[in-house]
């Protein structure tokens, strides 16, 4: 039954916590760093440099048909992508890596795989596993994401999320929001929409109905159709960028199946209403605060590819990035710093001051 929720999820998404070791060894055909002149200049040792904006990282064709499907790349391979290759050619000056695939037709989806993390007040204690990529703590997080067009198609903004949550409410949809009122990112309905319907299912269970906003008529138990959803008040105090004093109560649903979840009608045995004081109860206060958290994240964007990239291919991903990073968004759905309310921002370029 609970598979049924997940219809209304446009994209396939997991967060993963690192843990172990492995390794195998490099198979490198090639590593592009592209940027606005779109010109690469071979600097030897199979590496081309053009710009500081992107890398490209060629493989064989056979790694690629391994690494590049969904489920994503290998933990093993992450792991000596970055450590091997990326930070050996690179200082430790970044929050994310993000791997992108070159592949225009794949279904978007992806994972972020949290590498470290000091902040307290999450839901889980620090770690950091940022040996194991060749990093000293500074990387939060790898990101996976399937297609060339994810930075400002989605689900980007998603995969960032999952640095911070969800860790603090009980959920269906492990490490998503699922059923209540958080509504954001990583999913759950706008709390404006919520409405008990008055009756009882078959199985004596009240039946409710909600949206992911006023113009919808349904919303995703794990996401919400990607960058178009800004992120919700529990999301910004779980990021560190609003004071708990701004979170409202949230409603969770308890064991709740679906009934017509396409038009977000669901039932379930009550409505419970989870405060910020009960989150700070169980998990402590998010430290440290919007007073003294990080507000600017820097992000080393890695396009895999069997193959030379076209000048087709480097302008799409450079014209997503310069709309994700700008200071205010361009269009319908949102960028970085409009998603957080202009509370934060991200960065992308400047390659060529972290080079080795």
């Amino acid at each position: 039954m609970l598979l049924l929720f997940l219809v209304s999820s446009y994209w396939t998404i997991r967060c993963q916590k690192e843990s172990g070791t492995d390794s195998t060894s490099l198979l490198l055909a090639g590593l592009v760093l592209a940027g606005p002149s779109g010109c690469p200049q071979i600097i030897g040792d199979g590496l081309t440099l053009c710009g500081d904006t992107v890398v490209s990282l060629e493989v064989s064709r056979e790694e690629f048909d391994r690494v590049a499907p969904w489920p994503g790349i290998p933990t093993a391979d992450a792991r000596r992508y970055t450590k091997e290759l990326l930070f050996s050619r690179f200082r430790d000056d970044f929050d994310y890596v993000v791997f992108l695939i070159n592949d225009r037709n794949a279904a978007a989806g992806g994972w972020s795989r949290s590498v470290s993390q000091d902040v307290t007040g999450l839901g889980f204690s620090p770690f950091d596993n940022g040996a194991l990529y060749g990093t000293s703590g500074n990387l939060n997080a790898v990101i996976y994401l399937t297609t060339l067009g994810a930075i400002t198609g989605g689900p980007f903004l998603h995969e960032i999320m999952h640095t911070w949550g969800n860790y603090v409410l009980p959920s269906e949809s492990a490490s998503h929001w699922g059923l209540s009122s958080a509504g954001g990112q990583l999913g759950g309905w706008d709390p404006d929409t919520f409405q008990d319907l008055g009756y009882t299912n078959g199985n004596g269970k009240n039946v409710y109905q909600a949206s992911k906003g006023e113009s919808y008529h349904y919303f995703g138990v794990n996401a919400n159709g990607g960058n178009c959803m800004p992120y919700s008040p529990i999301e910004l105090y779980l990021m560190g960028l609003i004071p708990s004093s701004e979170v409202p109560d949230i409603k969770v649903a308890v064991n709740p199946e679906p009934e017509d979840f396409p038009n977000g009608i669901f039932a379930a045995d009550s409505i419970d209403t989870v405060t910020i004081d009960d989150i700070i109860a169980d998990h402590g206060l998010r430290t440290p605060g919007p007073s003294s958290s990080q507000k600017h994240f820097r992000v080393l964007t890695v396009i895999l590819t069997p193959t030379a990239l076209t000048n087709e291919d480097w302008n799409l991903v450079l014209d997503d990035i310069r709309e994700m990073e700008a200071p205010t968004k361009a269009g319908y759905c949102e960028n970085f710093a409009s998603a957080t309310g202009y509370r934060a921002t991200i960065q992308f370029g400047d390659l060529n001051n972290s080079l080795r």
